[in-house]
Formats: C-alpha cells, structure tokens, sequence
C-alpha cells in the first residue's frame, strides 16, 4: 500500500510540475509543411493547411476549402482550440520553436503528425 501511494504521489508531482510550452511562439501565420498517417507521407495535402495564431488568444485555419476560426490556449504541452459551433479540441505539441510546430494527433484512432512552418 504504500508503494502505491508513493507512485501516486510521484505521479502527481510530476504532472504539477509540467511546464506550459511558451504560447508566444505559436502567434503568427503558419504554413503545412508535411502531414504523416501512421507514418506514411503523401496520404493528406499539408501545403493545404494554414494557421493564424493571434495574442488575443483567437485563431483562424484553413485546409482547402474548409475553414475554422475560435479561441486557443496552450496548457503543458497540449494546444487546446474551440471553433466556433464545434467542441474544443486537443493536440499535443510535439515540438514548437519560432520556426516550427508539430502537431501530434489522434483522428479516431489513427496516428497523424502535422507539421507547420512560420511563414
């Protein structure tokens, strides 16, 4: 029992403990660079795909003819976005610099990596 409870005591800290990614590298307008399905390129067009994060905390996307706007917000290493009439959705950061994002996904199951370029 007292294993447990330092296992779950370990765990906890370490979530607390997580840092939010800086949300200031994400603002701007962002560009597909290359879209993976269960590792395989080709299968989506990313040069489709545009983002626009803005420091009012609104952001605006594109792929193709769809297109999306609503609020974002970044919490440890998960971006968090709320379209407009949609339920918020949830994406882990797998890597964001001034340059670069990539968006580690799951669509129903399926393993997707976005990623974006700053333009």
């Amino acid at each position: 029992m007292k294993n447990l409870f330092i296992a779950f005591f370990a765990t906890m800290t370490l979530a607390a403990c997580q840092q939010d990614l800086d949300s200031k590298l994400l603002l701007g307008n962002w560009q597909g660079a290359e879209w993976t399905v269960n590792g395989d390129a080709g299968q989506r067009d990313a040069a489709s795909v545009k983002f626009t994060f803005n420091e009012d905390g609104t952001y605006t996307a594109s792929y193709g003819s769809q297109t999306e706007k609503g609020t974002w917000y970044i919490a440890g290493d998960k971006l968090y976005t709320h379209a407009e009439g949609q339920q918020e959705k949830k994406v882990r950061l797998e890597e964001l610099s001034a340059t670069k994002v990539v968006f580690d996904m799951n669509r129903a199951g399926t393993a997707e990596k976005l990623t974006l370029v700053k333009e």
